[in-house]
Formats: structure tokens, sequence, C-alpha cells
């Protein structure tokens, strides 16, 4: 007679790497020093030393180094004044040392998901434009009753209106 013993086996065929790259940000025309946080998804839980993400071939964000097993990270990326303007936000590179739950290094294993998710950021339509709007054109419109214009200089009194349009030369919100 022999000894038995029931054990239960996973077998987990899940790769290590990315699923998605992410923003909570809406799709619009972000400027100079608007923060947007991306967030990367991993199939799963990671740690992370000294990961640097590179945007649109700009300067890459400052190192990232987390000791906390997760299945997501954030960054903040502030925009630049430097920033290549009117270009979709894009992730172009991915760096530094990803560590599973093992505390084994799968750095190669993220690194080649990244390679591979060429659709990253691909639902964002997150754009930059670091130039300031001007002013194209404006007109004022007198309301009140009493003329106060001298040259091309309107004076006011109290409880005087008067309409002011201002066209800039972009969208201004």
């Amino acid at each position: 007679s022999g000894v038995s013993k029931k054990i239960t086996v996973t077998v987990d065929l899940q790769e290590m790497g990315i699923s998605k790259i992410t923003t909570t940000k809406v799709n619009g025309v972000y400027k100079t020093g608007d923060v947007i946080p991306v967030t990367l998804l991993f199939t799963k839980k990671v740690k992370l030393s000294d990961v640097t993400i590179t945007f649109n071939n700009e300067k890459p964000l400052e190192n990232l180094s987390s000791d906390t097993l997760a299945i997501s990270h954030q960054f903040n990326y502030t925009i630049a004044d430097d920033h290549d303007l009117a270009k979709a936000l894009n992730v172009k590179e991915l760096s530094g040392t990803f560590k599973n739950e093992s505390d084994e290094d799968v750095t190669d294993k993220i690194t080649d998901s990244f390679g591979k998710l060429a659709d990253n950021f691909k639902d964002n339509d997150i754009r930059i434009d670091t130039k300031s709007p001007t002013i194209s054109s404006y007109s004022v419109e007198r309301v009140s009753d009493t003329e106060h214009v001298s040259g091309k200089y309107y004076y006011l009194n109290a409880d005087d209106t008067v309409i002011i349009e201002v066209n800039f030369n972009e969208k201004v919100e």
C-alpha cells in the first residue's frame, strides 16, 4: 500500500512583458509645463530600476526606480519648451532593469515585448504645441452712448460698456 498526495499545478502561459502604454489625459493639445501621466501596464508584476522612457526622440524622462512589485508603473512627462511641435506623443525607447516576483532579471523580456508593441500609445492623440498664440486682429465696439475716443485710444467712464473681440492665430481655450 502506497502513500498518495494530491497536488495542484497551475500552468502559467502568460509571457512577461508590456501589455499597453496609456495615459489618463484626454486627446488634445498640451503646452509647455503641462504634465502628461504615462502608465506602463505589464502582463505580470515587476519592479523597476533606473528605467527611462524617451518620447518622440526627445530627451528621456528622469530615471524611475520602484522596489514595489506592481502590474503598472506611472511616469509623469512634463512638456519642455523644446519639445518637437505638432507630433502626437509617442514612446520611442524604454531602458532600465526590470525584475519579477522572484527577483529575476526580466529586462530582455520586457524590452522584447516593447519592441513588438508597435502600436504603443496608439489610441492617444495628445499633441504638443510649445509656441504661444499671438493676436492676429482685434476690434472694439462701443456700446455706451457717450463718445470717449481720442485718436486711437478709448477712454472709459464708470458704467461704460465696450465689447472687445480678439482673434488669435490658433484656437485658444
